[in-house]
């Protein structure tokens, strides 16, 4: 006798444009006062473990360098890579996503991707997750009181040459949750069991999609 359908979750890409005014409401961000533009260049991890990745970073007063956003919104360290011709800078960011979006985000299930960005009118930022995820990262913006415009939704948007293009949609979703739960990670945090558990699988069937989606990839590096 079968049991209940198992409910789908798709990987969403959640795309949000918060006001600047309404950022305030937020625990553990660095002194907005002092900052004109911040955009994450590139990301080289986010998980639960740590955080890492390139800024493009522009300060309301002169003396300001990025040293000083070390401290807020769990960024442990800031280093200045290089001078940009408008008066900002480049600048390399690492620590724990304890505080700001990147606790909501935790708290909720959901992951944060590039873009990451603020004006001197807005924030936009990018969270991934499934449905339940989702509603849950705005159930809690909502809570805050954090007024907000959707900009965009849909698919992840795995370009025709990212090597997670040649994925599954399943194979993906798993793969994703793997790592967001730390199963990479040394010493590794997350096993099967539990990606299974929180995707609605099998054990078995969880290895078998994450085991393909692991062949493929490497399938396309050892082509290049």
């Amino acid at each position: 006798m079968s049991g209940a359908p198992r409910p789908r979750f798709t990987i969403r890409k959640l795309i949000l444009v918060v006001p600047r005014s309404d950022l305030e409401r937020l625990e553990g961000l660095p002194d907005l006062t002092v900052i004109e533009s911040f955009r994450v260049v590139h990301q080289f991890r986010f998980n639960a473990k740590g955080m890492a990745g390139i800024c493009e970073v522009k300060f309301r007063l002169p003396a300001a360098t990025p040293d000083r956003m070390a401290g807020h919104a769990g960024l442990e360290k800031v280093d200045t890579l290089a001078n940009l011709d408008d008066g900002g800078y480049l600048a390399y960011f690492e620590g724990k996503p304890t505080a700001g979006w990147a606790k909501l985000a935790t708290s909720s299930g959901a992951h944060l991707l590039p873009p990451f960005e603020l004006t001197p009118k807005s924030w936009r930022i990018s969270v991934v997750g499934n449905g339940l995820q989702l509603r849950r990262f705005l159930a809690e913006i909502r809570r805050l009181k954090i007024h907000y415009r959707v900009q965009s939704i849909g698919d992840p948007g795995f370009g025709a040459k990212s090597y997670l293009a040649t994925l599954t949609s399943k194979q993906r979703e798993v793969l994703v949750t793997a790592y967001r739960f730390g199963y990479y990670d040394v010493p590794r945090r997350g096993d099967s069991s539990r990606i299974a558990k929180a995707l609605h699988l099998g054990k078995s069937t969880a290895v078998e999609h994450l085991r393909k989606a692991e062949k493929r990839l490497l399938d396309r590096v050892m082509a290049e």
